[in-house]
């Protein structure tokens, strides 16, 4: 990648101790965890060599045993992402697998049964963040979470976008890998700085501060080996500056506001 990129990066960091603010903290997950696969054990690595501890989004009635022993030697965390990862919305609606068709009742005895199988699978690895696949939860299910053994709901947060309150805290991403709109493959290492920076800046500002950790979010099928290389600076970066630092997603859970809906 570019020198020019990552000074980019650094300079933002740096303006943001300048200002004496707290270190910024960052957090990683990655969804679609089946079964083991050269793709995930590319994501362990490139994680792993930057210090970080990833939060696996597992399909939950879907994800093997093996896909979990694979992860032996990690500090990896696993997370439910739904159930099936099946749509249950029309055609030329957003895909959701948590969409309003299906009743409230229903879409959270789902949420349980996937919450109960990656605590019987994972066991200490387990973190029940609930994960909803595609990003996507229907608003009318977001008050009910705290009656599921979710203990958080995670999904994407645009920037310039407030998210919707939920009541179990919301652990969001808000940087993804993946240019999903245009080339489906993995970003540039300068379109990731172009992406980081903006949330660097939030954070460190007066108007609308960003007072949770900075989610990273992967996708480890798609993700091709040399693009795990492109970005290591910039995670090297992170690791490295006296603002950042990588956190483990327990970590990053503990840090989010929580306002919650009673």
């Amino acid at each position: 990648m570019s020198a020019a990129a990552i000074q980019r990066l650094r300079q933002a960091l740096d303006r943001r101790a300048e200002t004496g603010a707290p270190v910024l903290s960052f957090w990683w997950r990655d969804d679609d965890l089946e079964i083991p696969s050269l793709a995930l054990a590319e994501m362990l690595t490139a994680t792993e060599d930057s210090g970080i501890a990833p939060g696996l989004a597992a399909v939950s009635g879907a994800v093997k045993s093996e896909a979990i022993s694979a992860l032996d030697g990690t500090q990896a965390r696993v997370m439910p992402h739904g159930w099936r990862h099946v749509n249950h919305e029309p055609a030329g609606a957003k895909k959701s697998e948590y969409g309003p068709r299906r009743a409230v009742e229903e879409r959270l005895a789902e949420i349980d049964g996937a919450c109960n199988r990656i605590a019987a699978l994972a066991g200490t690895r387990a973190l029940l963040v609930f994960t909803p696949p595609w990003n996507n939860i229907a608003t009318d299910l977001l008050p009910h979470l705290h009656r599921s053994k979710a203990a958080g709901v995670s999904a994407y947060r645009m920037p310039g976008r407030e998210p919707q309150s939920a009541s179990r805290p919301r652990l969001d991403t808000h940087v993804d890998l993946i240019d999903w709109r245009g080339t489906r493959q993995g970003l540039s290492a300068e379109r990731l700085v172009d992406l980081l920076v903006p949330w660097v800046k939030l954070a460190s500002g007066t108007e609308n501060p960003l007072d949770s950790a900075v989610g990273v979010l992967s996708h480890h099928l798609v993700t091709r080996p040399n693009d795990w290389s492109a970005w290591a600076p910039v995670w090297r970066v992170i690791a490295s500056h006296s603002a950042s630092r990588w956190v483990c997603p327990e970590t990053a859970l503990c840090m989010v506001d929580g306002d919650r809906i009673q």
